[in-house]
């Protein structure tokens, strides 16, 4: 089979492999659509996030679906030809976080696409089938891969306790953002208020039922002051922290989920706790793989509207350079 290495940053080479063979517990994974995250992005760009550096080459790529080819003897709820998507995790199962449903929280875990752990960007995965979930009818295979993002968004939610009448305010109207939009609105929000420096993401997201948009660049900053009750802070902006906590209300949260590129950034503690606001850092997800595919067929109108471009396999490189250097484009699809 082909597989995409990237070699050190942004070199890509394609190499042959052997078709890998699944486990008792794996299934055989068929690749049919990969997206190309920001993540994926920033390390063609620079080999590295922080401290996770490209020392070897790396197949890149962790939003993915797929057909199954074949199933080992001891998976008994998935078959043959059914479309499926990997959620991305290889997790000990023993530690506290894995035992107490956090498995996004175990320190032994491991991330495709992810050094040194491989990603999807192949013909042919094996994976453990308790981390493979069935996509239901209505969902192709690009939309399928829109799942993992959307689980962001769902396991934000939870963790700031977005409900029944709120009024919600995002940083960053990139694909976690616009999730996160979605996500807020099916947990009960009232209103979502969407901001970013980039007016033609802010009409996306206004097209997709925002209730406002804001660009920071030229919009009145005192508006909406102590006006929401929840922030979602999607876009690693320094600014951004600050203009929520002025934005949210006494008793407000802010749920942290963008990274920014110092490991530090300046944080108006001093507010918060006179404001008594609580700051909910959230890390990937957990258990939210089955209501991101819920949410998806529900809204495939909308989610649609994510895949801006597409490339086979053998344009990959391409397909990197338009998701880094083509501001029209939201979500990249390359498909096998």
């Amino acid at each position: 089979m082909k597989a995409l290495y990237l070699m050190q940053k942004q070199v890509l080479q394609e190499r042959d492999l052997p078709i890998p063979e699944p486990t008792d517990c794996e299934v055989q994974i068929k690749v049919k659509s990969v997206g190309v995250c920001g993540s994926d992005i920033h390390y063609y760009e620079h080999g590295r996030i922080g401290d996770m550096i490209v020392r070897e080459p790396l197949i890149l790529g962790h939003e993915v679906s797929g057909e199954i080819t074949r199933i080992g003897s001891h998976v008994k709820d998935l078959e043959i030809g059914e479309l499926v998507v990997i959620e991305p995790f290889v997790v000990c199962g023993k530690c506290e976080a894995c035992r107490t449903g956090r498995y996004n929280l175990c320190p032994d875990h491991k991330f495709y696409a992810t050094p040194p752990f491989d990603g999807a960007l192949r013909e042919y995965v094996t994976f453990d089938s308790s981390f493979v979930h069935k996509v239901p009818e209505g969902i192709n295979a690009e939309l399928a891969t829109l799942v993992e993002p959307m689980a962001v968004g769902i396991y934000s939610s939870r963790c700031v306790g977005t409900g029944l009448g709120d009024k919600v305010i995002i940083y960053g109207a990139g694909v976690v953002g616009l999730c996160c939009l979605i996500c807020a609105y099916s947990a009960g929000a009232k209103e979502v208020t969407m901001v970013d420096v980039r007016d033609d993401r802010l009409k996306i997201a206004e097209k997709l039922g925002a209730t406002r948009i804001i660009n920071p660049a030229h919009d009145d900053p005192s508006q909406y002051l102590n006006y929401y009750d929840i922030a979602y802070e999607c876009s690693g902006a320094e600014p951004a922290l600050i203009d929520a906590s002025n934005r949210v209300k006494v008793g407000g949260r802010i749920s942290a989920i963008g990274f920014h590129t110092k490991t530090t950034q300046e944080a108006p503690i001093t507010q918060m706790v006179i404001k008594t606001q609580q700051l909910v850092a959230t890390f990937r997800y957990a258990n939210s793989f089955p209501a991101a595919l819920d949410i998806i067929l529900k809204n495939r109108d909308k989610v649609t509207k994510f895949i801006t471009h597409r490339f086979k396999f053998e344009d990959s490189e391409k397909a990197f350079i338009a998701a880094r250097d083509d501001k029209s484009a939201i979500k990249v699809m390359i498909n096998m």
